[in-house]
């Protein structure tokens, strides 16, 4: 097993948290971590992942040497009206398969099935039961597989009622095709590989949003829908689109014609044209997943902590992210500030004893932030859909009868609306990564203080 006196990390799942803590701890010399992960490669489908500016300087804080991975994975640069600011938007496959190229094979498990977690020696360390029968021992256990994975269940208790996660009513589909192909059914207006651009087009209970990826060679296309209006809440008057089987599959069936009728609301060409790109590729049924969110929203905050003596939770694993482009943003933010935090944190508990404190101080400080910042994200999702809590605080003020209306065709006051979300985010993110470190930092001292008193 190697030297004794070193502190074991097992990362169980290879989500972009899980790979970016695997890198930051690799840097320790008092650290041994192994990753693992059932699936035979990291490079997994899904939305993009768009960095603000602030997760890109955390992001190379985690790991000097990726300060060049963004270009090698084809990130398109985007400038906000900051512009000494810019966001980068990379493909998901593209960065998680240059974030892993050059990872020490020894560290590296896949297609490896874990089939239980247990306690060790008192919750000091924890055991992972492999398919194949073996069995292998770690004083850490960081739980990046997802929401319905392991490592949740062994964090939060198997009989815990919040693991059950609660459907929004929302749906969500994304496709990637080479820039020509949109070209040819959206129009050129918006899809300039010079001056790249993210457009939002919005509607009643749907939204779409294009995205230029791998240097403008490619474009992605999400659409986002609102299936359910019954789970907003037990006033509304429309009924469920969907059926018991697909609410108890977390997947929604559409026709085509179904597809077609959903955003028939939005009238641009280049919505039509979204449409048409949809139709093409899925000639007989469309199937996409059903968002889903944790119940804590609906009770006190941080009523599922992240982390015990000896694990802990990142990614969707700690907090299962909306499913639309803005929820993909976010849970990549969470995602680098994680870890981010576990990197230093870990990396302060020079021997077996600190860990405690390192993962008690990691759930104080940033447990509340994963919850503000994946409500949140709920929240400006179903808003940008024409729904949830925002969009009835603005809706109040607007006529009463139409006030749906009256705020979507207010496109500068829709646009304000959404840049001052992003900025009120961007100043708590600079704090969740400059002071609020430097806070838990004093917190873990205090805690080895006491503990070193008796």
């Amino acid at each position: 097993m190697g030297d004794s006196s070193k502190t074991r990390v097992a990362i169980l799942g290879g989500d972009l948290a899980g790979i970016l803590l695997l890198r930051g701890l690799l840097r320790y010399p008092h650290i041994v971590v192994d990753i693992y992960d059932s699936d035979s490669t990291f490079s997994k489908d899904g939305l993009a992942f768009d960095f603000p500016y602030t997760v890109q300087k955390a992001l190379y804080a985690i790991d000097p040497s990726l300060n060049q991975c963004l270009d090698r994975a084809g990130a398109v640069t985007r400038y906000p009206p900051d512009l000494y600011r810019p966001n980068r938007i990379v493909g998901r496959p593209e960065l998680l398969s240059q974030l892993t190229a050059d990872l020490p094979q020894h560290a590296v498990h896949l297609k490896a099935q874990v089939t239980s977690i247990r306690d060790d020696n008192g919750r000091e360390g924890v055991v992972l039961a492999f398919a194949d029968g073996s069995q292998k021992r770690y004083d850490v256990l960081v739980g990046s597989d997802g929401n319905d994975g392991l490592s949740r269940k062994y964090v939060l208790g198997a009989d815990n009622p919040n693991l059950q996660l609660k459907h929004t009513g929302f749906w969500s589909l994304h496709l990637q095709v080479p820039i020509e192909r949109a070209q040819e059914a959206m129009g050129t207006e918006f899809l300039d590989h010079y001056k790249p651009k993210q457009v939002r087009w919005v509607s009643d209970g749907v939204f779409m949003q294009h995205d230029l990826l791998n240097n403008g060679r490619d474009v992605q296309v999400a659409v986002y829908a609102q299936l359910d209006p019954t789970q907003l809440g037990p006033r509304c008057s429309e009924t469920s689109q969907l059926t018991p089987d697909e609410l108890k599959s977390s997947m929604a069936l559409l026709t085509p014609e179904e597809f077609e009728e959903l955003f028939s609301n939005l009238k641009s060409e280049a919505c039509k044209g979204i449409v048409k790109l949809f139709r093409n590729i899925f000639t007989v049924q469309i199937i996409g997943p059903l968002e889903r969110r944790d119940q804590f929203f609906a009770s006190t905050p941080m009523s599922l902590r992240h982390a015990t003596r000896n694990a802990c939770l990142v990614g969707c694993a700690a907090r299962e992210a909306p499913l639309s482009p803005y929820g993909s943003a976010a849970a990549a933010t969470l995602a680098v500030e994680q870890a981010l935090a576990l990197t230093r944190l870990l990396g302060r508990a020079d021997s077996k004893v600190k860990v405690p404190a390192a993962l008690r101080t990691y759930d104080r400080s940033w447990g509340w932030r994963s919850d503000y910042l994946i409500k949140n994200a709920f929240d400006t999702s179903q808003f940008l859909a024409g729904r949830g809590p925002f969009f009835t605080e603005l809706d109040i003020t607007r006529q009463a009868q139409n006030g749906h209306t009256a705020v979507l065709l207010s496109e500068k006051g829709f646009c304000e609306f959404v840049e001052t979300l992003e900025h009120e985010e961007d100043a708590l993110r600079l704090f969740v990564l400059e002071t609020r470190t430097e806070e838990a930092f004093g917190f873990m001292d205090q805690l080895l203080a006491e503990q070193a008193l008796g």
